[in-house]
């Protein structure tokens, strides 16, 4: 079972809240669709091997691998399916640190690497720490976070021990998924995007499959799945009907099926979810 821990924040830029989760999961308490969100991911993977693709790239993990995820990147995590996955995960708004460091601060780090067990050791002790917080809210516990987490992306500097190189994918590949994360909207047509990127069907289907582990209409459906997630974990979330517009969804019904089938849910479901969530939330100064 996930142990989860969240806590909403309000942003020193803006009137909007923002949120840190902490949370424990094994291989049954996520799905393996593609996610995308604002926040900024890391996931500590304390047992089990596989990949994570982040835009297009896969990456391998073993244990003691640290993924940083930045924000609206899309990524996936596609384990090993004769091993189980053991992980800690923090997600968080850099908004919550930005007054006094840049988002380069994170990008200054890799996206995967190989930290030492005292390294693991003190990463789990910072996301303890912050854990802990959320649950007492003692006095100055809406300062002591924030700095928390400055603390721990520093740890992560000093510690990273061994970048993980990237898996190799074909250039056509890496074109192919750029040009469908910025149309994913629109209808697709594997003849067309042969011809736009000279190859043949077929040719561009089974390198696409090679190295992406799913067809390109099913990497398509589940980056559209991704982006109306999150719209529908936005605070001002607009209906399910218009989320499905936006995501290139013409017919409702036909999005709700495959939100369903793609998510685990339904959009209503994952909505309730977020709304439970936020309820439960306390914002600093409570």
């Amino acid at each position: 079972m996930s142990r989860e821990k969240v806590i909403e924040f309000q942003s020193f830029n803006a009137c909007q809240k923002v949120a840190v989760r902490v949370y424990w999961a094994t291989t049954n308490d996520f799905h393996y669709s593609l996610d995308c969100h604002p926040e900024v991911e890391l996931q500590l993977i304390q047992k089990g091997v596989g990949e994570y693709r982040i835009n297009g790239t896969r990456y391998p993990f073993r244990r003691n691998t640290l993924l940083i995820v930045r924000p609206k990147q899309v990524h996936q995590c596609l384990p090993n399916p004769h091993c189980r996955i053991e992980k800690v995960c923090l997600v968080f708004s850099w908004k919550l640190v930005e007054h006094g460091w840049p988002l380069s601060f994170v990008d200054g780090l890799p996206r995967l690497f190989q930290l030492s067990e005292s390294a693991v050791t003190q990463v789990i002790m910072r996301l303890r720490n912050i854990s802990d917080e959320i649950d007492k809210k003692d006095a100055y516990w809406g300062s002591v976070i924030p700095g928390e987490l400055v603390n721990l992306i520093i740890l992560l500097h000093r510690n990273r021990r061994q970048q993980v190189q990237p898996s190799v994918c074909h250039p056509v590949v890496q074109e192919v998924i750029q040009f469908l994360d910025e149309h994913f909207k629109g209808p697709l047509s594997i003849l067309e995007l042969a011809k736009r990127f000279g190859l043949s069907p077929s040719r561009l289907a089974h390198v696409f499959k090679r190295d992406m582990k799913c067809g390109i209409k099913r990497y398509a459906l589940e980056r559209q799945m991704a982006e109306a997630k999150m719209l529908l974990e936005r605070e001002q979330c607009p209906q399910a009907r218009l989320v499905a517009e936006l995501v290139g969804f013409h017919d409702y019904r036909l999005f709700h099926r495959h939100f369903k089938r793609v998510i685990g849910c339904t959009p209503s479901e994952h909505r309730r979810f977020q709304t439970r969530t936020s309820r439960s939330s306390v914002g600093v100064g409570d």
